[in-house]
């Protein structure tokens, strides 16, 4: 069965770039993209995603407050979160930790490791 993955990243080259990773190691899945946190938040009244891959560093709302926003909505609390960035430090994933993501991953990721990172989750 497929899985359904919502992508949140500001950065319009990011999905071409996850979804290329994933296809290479034949990941059945679907991927929805989001530019942005109220992007995501509408995209999440329409769609229940097995998975929401999350950036940390992103306007106006940031991938932290969203994530806490998602674990405090009885909607969207258990859908499971992981959170990326370039800026992943041991603070910020420990805040992202407590705040409910399942893991973390820094940017750039390997594309073959992605995949391995992905896995459990779907």
């Amino acid at each position: 069965m497929e899985k359904h993955i919502l992508l949140i990243d500001d950065d319009a080259d990011e999905p071409e770039m996850f979804i290329n990773a994933l296809r290479e190691a034949r990941i059945a899945f679907k991927c929805t993209w989001a530019a942005s946190a109220d992007e995501g938040m509408l995209r999440l009244q329409s769609i229940t995603p097995d998975l929401i891959v999350l950036d940390f560093n992103m306007p106006k709302i940031n991938g932290l407050e969203m994530l806490q926003s998602l674990k405090s909505s009885a909607a969207h609390a258990t859908i499971p979160v992981i959170m990326y960035s370039a800026t992943m430090d041991k603070d910020l994933m420990g805040k992202a930790v407590r705040s409910g993501a399942l893991a973390c991953i820094r940017k750039p990721y390997d594309m073959h490791e992605l995949p391995v990172l992905l896995k459990p989750f779907l």
